[in-house]
This record gives C-alpha cells, sequence and structure tokens, in this order.
C-alpha cells in the first residue's frame, strides 16, 4: 500500500512541476538511464555525476507498463496524445 501511495505522491508532484513547463515532446526526451533533479524549480534532466534525486529506468506506452520498482512516472498531458510514460526511480546516489 505504500508503494502506491509513493507513486501516487510522486506522480502528483511531478504532474505539477511539469504543467506548463514542458511540452509532451520535451517529456518524451528522457533516455533510460539518464538522470534527473527534482526541486521547487520543477524537474531537469542532469549529468548522472551531479547530485540529482531520480533516474529513468524506463520508457513505455502507459503507465501500468512501468517496472515495480518505479517511484513516479510522466506521460503526456492530454491522454488522447500517443506519447510516451517515463518512469522514475527514486536515486539519490551522489557520485
Amino acid at each position: 500500500m505504500d508503494h502506491r501511495r509513493s507513486i501516487f505522491a510522486g506522480t502528483a508532484v511531478l504532474a505539477l512541476l511539469l504543467g506548463g513547463c514542458k511540452s509532451p515532446a520535451q517529456v518524451g526526451s528522457w533516455a533510460v538511464g539518464e538522470c534527473a533533479l527534482v526541486d521547487d524549480r520543477g524537474t531537469a534532466s542532469v549529468g548522472c555525476s551531479e547530485p540529482h534525486t531520480h533516474r529513468v529506468i524506463a520508457i513505455v506506452k502507459d503507465a501500468e507498463q512501468c517496472p515495480r520498482d518505479t517511484d513516479m512516472y510522466s506521460g503526456p498531458a492530454d491522454p488522447s496524445d500517443s506519447g510516451a510514460t517515463v518512469c522514475f526511480q527514486s536515486d539519490t546516489t551522489r557520485q
């Protein structure tokens, strides 16, 4: 149950941060293995050697296809768009 709450909370935060800031094309430009920093300014792609909060673990068609260890995900703002869903896993390891 806590896993589902974490996914819901992460999704809600990410949706609020991305809403109006990035187009679906920008959201879909993530690559598996890429690192992201999620903070009060939004979500930004960063080098994995820099401080980061999440790592992209999969890019799938629908959120239901994200791996079990997904902490949050993002998809197109408009569900009728055929864009991809990006699955993120928490990754606070500093290198």
